[in-house]
């Protein structure tokens, strides 16, 4: 199901208890962006050649996370759905704004990118590329420091982002079957979009 476009702020006791990393999951949707100042929240998803910000500021103690599908909305396209969370134009600017607006400080922000694997081959050859090109252009047109990133090649990934400091841990995702249902997913979103745009067939420009 693909979110509404508002930032969530994810709140203590959401999500479940996992008890080997004595935290609350939350697991961040495709079309989602999840900030939180929980100290025992942490964030976790998904990726095949979508795209995930993980941005914090450990100062402020704030940090959230964005999932998108596509760069950008075409151009002409529906307000609505322009402004929607599956497009990075509108994921990655919204999560900075929550988080500047929640105490975060652009010169204490710290940018984490993780995704944009080659897992749909059949749809598209460089959706995940583009994502990739898309987050850094706008970082450095934003003067933001990318400070790590895990992209691109022909593995998907498993991210749990622990917002309050920075920490990342990730798992390479390259089995055959794994791959396949990513790419199953991300098809289905991929055609979901293409309904609400009233298109037939799927224009990823």
């Amino acid at each position: 199901m693909l979110a509404t476009n508002t930032v969530h702020q994810t709140m203590r006791g959401e999500g479940y208890y996992d008890q080997v990393m004595d935290t609350h999951l939350v697991s961040v949707m495709a079309g989602v962006c999840h900030w939180t100042k929980s100290s025992d929240i942490a964030f976790s998803t998904t990726l095949g050649s979508c795209v995930s910000v993980c941005a914090y500021d450990t100062h402020a103690g704030i940090g959230g996370m964005n999932h998108f599908i596509l760069p950008m909305a075409p151009e002409n396209e529906d307000n609505r759905i322009s402004r929607s969370f599956r497009y990075g134009s509108a994921a990655i600017e919204s999560l900075l704004n929550a988080l500047y607006s929640h105490g975060a400080a652009k010169n204490g922000l710290h940018i984490k990118l993780f995704g944009g694997g080659k897992v749909l081959n059949k749809v598209s050859d460089n959706v995940g590329q583009r994502n990739i090109d898309f987050a850094r252009r706008y970082f450095q047109r934003e003067n933001i420091r990318i400070e790590s990133e895990d992209v691109g090649g022909d593995k998907g990934r498993r991210i749990i982002f622990f917002p309050q400091t920075g920490k990342v841990l990730m798992r390479s995702l390259g089995d055959k079957k794994e791959l396949q249902n990513i790419a199953t997913q991300e098809k289905k979103l991929l055609n979901t979009l293409s309904a609400e745009r009233g298109k037939d067939d799927i224009e990823l420009f």
